[in-house]
């Protein structure tokens, strides 16, 4: 809750480890606690190791609950997520698709996972630049959120942001710039505004500022998204990183060259 997957991955193993000594390695009750644990290396954008664990966690679902069941469905959802975040949307599609057709069988059409689906099929229109069907999709998810039962601040943020990606690739920049503010208005609300996913956010939204040339409004918001990841993730994260490559080219824009220079030396230690 606190922002602190590094800390958390030990804690979650040791906790693996005992379930796994008491009741063997196939036993249903290791699937929460490796659940856990692929969340928190997700976090830690340590995608194989979440993907093996979540593997290992949908095939205890699968076992104990069957392949037509939400338990289940759940866990296909977030291991397509997984998948798609490491560059592999091809495997990341079938499971999203047959999630989805599970809980259409099953649930509301106003719930709240229906939404998330939609959502996590754009993502993958999204890579394969088929815009139009991908606006199509968040626009759908986005309406599903204002529904008191599908209300999710934290979902409606990533929505928010991954529409206004749609837009910034079809160079539609001020309504992407629109719907950056809304995404990180939202985050501040899910997770406040020392979070690390304020914090990308706040990247994701100067990306757009500096792509548009506009470094005078990006230099302020990529420092705070820097002390922020620094703060809660360490200053030698992944997401540093990424932070730290937008602020150089801000740097660079700005004639700030020996501050760039500096910025450049810092991303060879990574």
């Amino acid at each position: 809750m606190r922002g602190k997957p590094t800390d958390l991955i030990p804690l979650l193993r040791r906790v693996v480890a005992i379930y796994e000594r008491a009741n063997g390695p196939t036993d249903e009750s290791l699937r929460e606690p490796i659940v856990k644990l692929s969340r928190a290396y997700f976090s830690e954008g340590r995608w194989k190791e979440a993907a093996e664990a979540l593997e290992r966690a949908v095939e205890l679902s699968k076992v104990r609950f069957g392949s037509d069941h939400l338990e289940h469905a759940d866990l296909l959802n977030d291991l397509g997520v997984i998948y798609n975040s490491d560059g592999h949307p091809e495997r990341a599609a079938p499971l999203f698709e047959e999630s989805l057709a599970v809980r259409a069988r099953h649930l509301d059409p106003t719930d709240p996972k229906v939404a998330s689906s939609y959502a996590n099929l754009a993502a993958i229109y999204r890579r394969r630049f088929q815009l139009a069907e991908a606006e199509r999709l968040l626009g759908e998810a986005l309406q599903l959120r204002e529904l008191p039962k599908a209300a999710d601040p934290a979902a409606k943020a990533t929505d928010l942001n991954n529409l206004a990606e749609v837009h910034r690739l079809q160079y539609d920049f001020t309504t992407a710039g629109s719907l950056y503010r809304e995404a990180l208005e939202a985050w501040e609300q899910a997770v406040g505004p020392d979070h690390p996913e304020t914090a990308t956010a706040l990247h994701n939204w100067a990306a757009l500022y500096r792509d548009q040339g506009r470094y005078q409004n990006a230099a302020p918001m990529l420092e705070r998204s820097l002390r922020i990841l620094e703060n809660t993730l360490g200053p030698t994260h992944a997401r540093v990183a990424v932070v730290l490559s937008t602020y150089m080219d801000v740097l660079r824009g700005q004639g700030r060259n020996e501050d760039a220079s500096r910025v450049e030396a810092r991303l060879k230690g990574f």
